[in-house]
């Protein structure tokens, strides 16, 4: 279950995207759908010989859950198309994910960290309030 969560959470981001288009127009889930697939791109183990196909296959996991919800009016065309134009389209999101994770992961991955120990920061500044400019000087 440790490494199957990045997986599903491109899925999701996928399927969340194609939501956001017609049938389901929910338009709203666009400004949060690429969380997920971001999230499992920037905060999945970086260590391994296999990082880049693993990003690679990310993107490219997100892009097939996408492309074959939002594309499914090529069904009335002919449906194995559909089913190969998907995989074609979803190699462009899969080098998105490479590049994502690769050039655009963030150096410090504890957000919440930072802003718990500025309080403890500040104090051991210790900076004087009042000085020779300052007032009560």
């Amino acid at each position: 279950m440790k490494h199957l969560w990045p997986w599903l959470l491109a899925a999701l981001s996928g399927a969340l995207l194609a939501c956001a288009f017609p049938p389901f127009e929910q338009a709203t889930l666009a400004w949060f759908a690429l969380t997920p697939v971001i999230a499992a791109l920037w905060f999945s183990p970086r260590e391994g010989r296999w990082r880049p196909l693993r990003l690679f296959g990310l993107g490219y996991v997100f892009g097939l859950a996408f492309f074959w919800m939002s594309l499914f009016w090529l069904t009335q065309v002919t449906a194995g198309g559909w089913f190969i134009f998907a995989f074609y389209l979803a190699l462009f999101p899969g080098l998105w994910g490479l590049f994502g994770g690769v050039a655009c992961r963030p150096r410090y991955t504890t957000p919440i960290v930072v802003p718990a120990e500025w309080p403890r920061f500040s104090v051991n500044l210790r900076v004087p309030l009042r000085g020779r400019a300052g007032v009560g000087a």
